[in-house]
């Protein structure tokens, strides 16, 4: 147990965790040499976060403030053509998996979540647990992992 644990414990011992509003989390960390990961709740997701972002306009806010980081950031969303417009002038991959929600009560079947990330860096190539094919707009990210399946991941530029 020891050495399946160790890795995580040194991989995370540099890693920050908060639980802020994203203003005051920005404010507090962006450096340079710094990525910071956004999950903000989603646009017309109809769930009631404590902190949720109901409005457009929060969403126009957060781009905004994201548009003059000096750090890194990935930031992940709906893939819906407002997200796409809201941060053209990023690197937007969509992504695909399957929740483990199903979708009906008796059904084996499960929900398909269409989301993206979005990076304001060209997103990295060389991944430790698999290879990325590029095109001109797609890449194949194949695991090399037994059991799971090839999943694409599509650039918007």
């Amino acid at each position: 147990m020891r050495e399946r644990i160790l890795p995580v414990y040194e991989r995370l011992s540099t890693v920050i965790i908060e639980n802020l509003d994203w203003r005051e989390c920005i404010d507090r960390y962006d450096r340079v040499n710094t990525v910071m990961y956004f999950d903000p709740p989603y646009p017309q997701n109809g769930c009631n976060y404590a902190h949720n972002m109901r409005s457009w306009e929060e969403h126009h806010l957060l781009a905004e403030r994201l548009s003059r980081t000096k750090c890194k950031w990935i930031l992940s969303s709906y893939d819906i053509p407002e997200i796409h417009k809201l941060f053209a002038d990023y690197f937007i991959v969509s992504v695909q998996s399957a929740s483990g929600m199903r979708t009906r009560k008796d059904d084996s079947s499960r929900v398909l979540n269409k989301e993206v990330l979005i990076t304001n860096y060209v997103p990295t190539v060389q991944v430790g647990y698999g290879s990325i094919e590029l095109d001109s707009t797609q890449m194949a990210l194949g695991f090399s992992e037994q059991g799971v399946k090839e999943h694409r991941l599509v650039y918007y530029r």
